[in-house]
């Protein structure tokens, strides 16, 4: 059984785009199966997805993106030609996306909450990071960040996704360049203490590395885990430098008062 009733419901809801995301999401979760007709219905109605709300769709990825067995809901959508129309940037999914979904809903132990929306974000938009990088060599960070930014741009606007979300989403992929290259003593550091950077670590271990690494050779991003473990940054602390000082004591205004000299004066000793 499946929370819809069949062709009718579909076509006659006014809200087609809650149905058909939580059909999938509902398939993944717990096992359902949906039968032809109803994949049919929604197959018909995947072009209403334009005119819904895009504050409700973008609940329901993020409720997807945290749930169990979202790499089975995601494959379901890419089938019935609904990502086609929420996100055709990135459809066809890569295949190794499917497993990075899979690896998200364990680590968020399939609650809402789990895990931060920038992250959920952060994965889902991957493959067009991808895509970006590969287009040309990357000559420094901000170069990374900046191509990353604008070719996640129309997704972000499309789907009207807070500006703290999309900003700590294009940090994160950008981060990824630099895992691609063990530490150095200078920047590094303060590095591990950016507030995305816990966020980014977790990136990384979801979707491995963002290039191919050199055969033979250590990866680069364990050097980053061993670091950020002896300065505690995957706790958010703080660095030492940069941890707020004890507040001073203001004196207090006026003037000082003359202290009385102790002894007699010349006029008490005449």
């Amino acid at each position: 059984m499946i929370l819809l009733k069949r062709t009718r419901a579909c076509c006659q809801d006014p809200r087609p785009d809650v149905r058909a995301l939580r059909a999938a999401k509902f398939a993944g979760r717990l096992g359902f199966t949906c039968d032809d007709a109803l994949e049919n219905a929604i197959r018909t109605t995947a072009d209403d997805l334009s005119k819904a709300s895009t504050a409700r769709i973008l609940e329901e990825l993020y409720k997807l993106l945290s749930g169990h067995g979202s790499e089975h809901a995601f494959r379901l959508l890419e089938s019935w030609g609904c990502l086609g129309v929420l996100l055709p940037e990135i459809t066809p999914l890569p295949e190794d996306l499917f497993d990075a979904l899979q690896r998200l809903g364990e680590l968020s132990g399939g609650a809402r909450d789990g895990v931060s929306q920038a992250l959920m974000l952060a994965v889902l938009l991957a493959p067009l990071a991808v895509r970006a990088l590969q287009a040309r060599p990357v000559g420094s960070d901000h170069e990374a960040e900046v191509r990353i930014g604008e070719a996640i741009r129309p997704v972000v606007e499309r789907m009207s996704v807070a500006r703290r979300d999309s900003t700590i989403a294009r940090e994160c992929l950008a981060a990824q360049v630099r895992f691609l290259d063990a530490p150095v003593r200078r920047g590094s550091r303060r590095f591990c203490f950016r507030p995305f950077f816990h966020d980014a670590m977790t990136l990384r271990k979801l979707l491995g590395p963002i290039e191919d690494l050199p055969e033979g050779e250590p990866d680069p991003f364990l050097a980053w885990v061993e670091m950020s473990e002896k300065l505690g940054a995957e706790d958010g602390e703080s660095p030492p430098q940069d941890r707020p000082r004890g507040r001073r004591r203001r004196r207090r205004g006026g003037r000082r008062r003359r202290r009385k000299p102790s002894g007699p004066t010349q006029k008490d000793g005449a």
